[in-house]
This record gives C-alpha cells, sequence and structure tokens, in this order.
C-alpha cells in the first residue's frame, strides 16, 4: 500500500511539472506573439501617419497653387495683363 501511494505521488508530481511547463510555454508563446502582433500594429501606425502626412502636404501644396492662381487673376486686370505681355514680348524680342 505504502508503494502505491509513493508512486501515485510521484505520478501526480510529474503530472503537475508537465502541466507547470506546457503553461509556462503555452504563456512565453502567447507573450511572443503579442509583442509581434504590437510591433506590426506600431509599424502600420506609423506607415499610415506617414502617408496621411504626404497626403496633407500635397492637399495643402495644391490649394495654396490654387489660391495664388486665383488672387493673380484678381489682381490682374485686362490692361495690366496686356503690358505684362508686351513687356515680355519686348525682353525675348530684345534679346535675340
Amino acid at each position: 500500500l505504502g508503494d502505491v501511494a509513493s508512486e501515485r505521488a510521484r505520478i501526480l508530481a510529474e503530472a503537475d511539472a508537465q502541466a507547470a511547463a506546457v503553461l509556462a510555454e503555452g504563456r512565453a508563446r502567447i507573450a511572443a506573439e503579442v509583442a509581434d502582433m504590437e510591433a506590426r500594429a506600431t509599424a502600420e501606425i506609423e506607415a499610415a501617419r506617414a502617408r496621411s502626412g504626404d497626403e496633407l502636404r500635397a492637399e495643402i501644396a495644391r490649394l495654396s497653387a490654387a489660391a495664388t492662381t486665383d488672387a493673380v487673376r484678381a489682381a490682374l486686370d485686362e490692361r495690366t495683363q496686356q503690358e505684362l505681355i508686351d513687356g515680355f514680348i519686348a525682353k525675348v524680342g530684345a534679346g535675340r
């Protein structure tokens, strides 16, 4: 009866040790997967941030150019435009 009890205790201790090892391995694997997911998410966020910044800068440049064009058109009346054209032609002609 003593041998059975000690064998039972040994088997239970071995099972507990194996369960603890499996649990520790699982926790380590999950921690590694979580770290990998966090790294990928961070990289994706940074890429999206960079893309949105680039898109915003491009849109600002486009709107600035359009506003400048509109402002110049509004500021130049027909007479002023003709004077600029005549002046340009005179410079080009004088350069020949």
